[in-house]
């Protein structure tokens, strides 16, 4: 019976434990946990190179609308959700360094709820690293009426924007 009972408030001690470690406030405010950032992560060189020679489109600019779509995922058990979604930018391009934009350009940021959050901390201005819409997505875009934006995220290489940074030369008006 003495072992039962220790057992038993063993049990109830870390019931008790585990009920305050779930609804207690973090001591430490929560932070995103992001694999990439849009922190000026290049310096002029190979990795902003490599950056640039993958994107389709390279421009600066400022976000002049933000909108979020988040969607939200059941776990089959019930016991859970979880989110993803992207967030759609009109930018108005201030200097452009490859490719061809408007003037606002849409651009689609998705892995909203990913381990590469990508939504853009402020209105800038950035340096956007971006690529052209498949086929597929300008005719479904083009059936609405509307242009498909271009596709960008925080592993990009999308980073805030300083003109004495940038190595791909002044670029042109956008």
């Amino acid at each position: 019976m003495r072992v039962q009972s220790s057992l038993t408030s063993r049990f109830a001690v870390l019931t008790i434990a585990v009920a305050a470690a779930l609804t207690l406030p973090p001591l430490a405010p929560a932070q995103s946990a992001i694999a990439c950032s849009f922190a000026a992560a290049s310096d002029p060189g190979e990795q902003a190179r490599s950056e640039y020679d993958a994107a389709d489109v390279v421009f600066a600019g400022r976000v002049v609308k933000e909108r979020v779509h988040r969607v939200a995922t059941y776990s089959p058990d019930g016991m859970g959700v979880s989110y993803s979604g992207y967030v759609n930018y009109r930018i108005k391009p201030s200097r452009v360094y490859k490719g061809y934009v408007h003037s606002p350009q849409r651009v689609r940021f998705g892995g909203l709820g990913s381990s590469c959050e990508s939504k853009l901390p402020g209105k800038g201005p950035f340096l956007i690293f971006a690529d052209k819409p498949s086929a597929d997505d300008a005719a479904k875009f083009a059936k609405r009426g509307v242009r498909a934006p271009l596709y960008s995220g925080a592993c990009s290489g999308t980073r805030k924007f300083d003109p004495a940074k940038v190595p791909y030369g002044p670029g042109r008006p956008g």
